[in-house]
């Protein structure tokens, strides 16, 4: 089965920085220069990016946290109620009781025309099985030919007393073991009916692995600094070791690490270094930065208002109590090195001498801390195409 993945909370990088910031210093004035750093910063001004990527591939915890470090950064972390809300989990794939062996040349005569009308099958060339099942997909409203040797969730069905009875299971499994979970439950994996469209097409609570898991007595975050938690129940009791969010209300719950549910994975262009640099060290480490078979420059990080909370959670990781960012004190204005505009209004207009660079603090106060630039600091970069 195909990897089925989507997108929701991006941000916008810019597309343009300067450089030879520091041999402007001596032939262009103040005014002149802010000019040119503000035409070369234009464009939106945060330069933060934050992506979350829901994946409809039914993996363990491990397993997706591995797809994730691999393809994008790593499974997702959530830093704020506004992160959660802006996710979009509701696709999903279930096994209904149809199933076709292309050995025997059954074909899928068992499908009404009314049926047909939504059985898509342009897939089917694509299966190197020849042993082919049915699935409902929600996203599209189809039927779909799947591997039956896919893990995805099922359907079951009871008829009785003239009526007929439907329980989702968010159990990922292949076709066959589907079939006898529900035998087992004295169910029938379940017969879709066009004429009961409406309880198969429907919106579904499932869970969804997110970053979060128990190490040791703490539950921590597989990728970044975050103190969101937000549980469906009291979990201090679960032995459970790994979280999932649920696809409908938002809320964790511990789950088994070897379960197989779809995953979300998160992608930032924000990077701590923790390594001990002056500020003009870090500046050059971070546009020194490359990446193979890559169109991506990096830079010292300007941090907006906007930002500062998102931020501040990757200031907590650092191994010294502040990081460098982009802020310099040039030409008797405070500017970011990347040109963008300076949101910060209490920056001080006479600094102590010395104390011409900007670093973020973990004892937080809102704003960026002016500083002697050849203190050590961790740094952070980001990078822009």
């Amino acid at each position: 089965m195909s990897l089925r993945s989507g997108f929701a909370s991006v941000s916008i990088v810019p597309d343009s920085l300067y450089n030879s910031f520091f041999r402007m210093k001596n032939s262009i004035s103040g005014p002149f220069l802010l000019l040119f750093l503000s035409s070369l910063g234009s464009g939106l001004t945060s330069v933060v990016s934050k992506q979350y990527m829901y994946h409809e591939k039914y993996l363990t915890w491990e397993e997706a946290q591995n797809h994730c470090k691999k393809h994008y950064r790593n499974l997702a972390t959530f830093y704020a109620q506004s992160d959660v809300d802006s996710l979009v989990l509701n696709r999903y794939h279930t096994w209904i009781s149809l199933r076709e062996d292309k050995n025997n040349g059954s074909g899928w005569n068992l499908f009404s025309s009314e049926l047909k009308k939504i059985f898509r099958d342009s897939n089917e060339n694509d299966l190197n099985s020849t042993d082919v099942c049915a699935a409902v997909n929600y996203d599209h409203k189809t039927i779909d030919v799947e591997d039956c040797e896919d893990l995805l969730f099922f359907i079951c069905e009871k008829n009785e007393n003239q009526s007929t009875e439907y329980e989702f299971i968010p159990e990922a499994k292949n076709w066959s073991d589907a079939f006898v979970d529900c035998e087992q439950k004295g169910y029938d994996l379940a017969i879709f009916s066009y004429t009961k469209w409406n309880q198969f097409f429907t919106v579904r609570d499932f869970p969804v692995w997110i970053g979060l898991h128990r190490d040791g007595e703490s539950w921590n975050w597989s990728s970044g600094f975050s103190s969101y938690i937000n549980w469906e129940l009291d979990e201090s009791s679960n032995d459970s070791d790994c979280v999932s969010i649920s696809s409908m209300t938002k809320k964790m719950t511990s789950q088994k690490c070897e379960d197989h549910f779809p995953f979300v994975c998160i992608s930032e262009n924000v990077f701590l270094f923790k390594e001990n640099k002056t500020w003009e060290e870090a500046l050059e480490r971070c546009r020194g930065l490359t990446l193979s078979s890559s169109d991506r420059h990096f830079d010292l990080l300007s941090v907006e208002p906007e930002d500062h909370e998102f931020v501040w959670n990757k200031v907590m990781e650092a191994e010294t109590m502040e990081v460098w960012t982009g802020l310099h004190f040039l030409v008797d204005e405070w500017l970011w090195v990347n040109g963008k505009e300076m949101l910060y209004p209490d920056l001080p207009l006479c600094p102590i001498p010395g104390h011409y660079c900007g670093a973020l603090s973990k004892n937080d106060t809102g704003s960026v801390e002016t500083r002697d630039c050849f203190e050590r600091k961790n740094f952070l970069c980001y990078s822009y195409i």
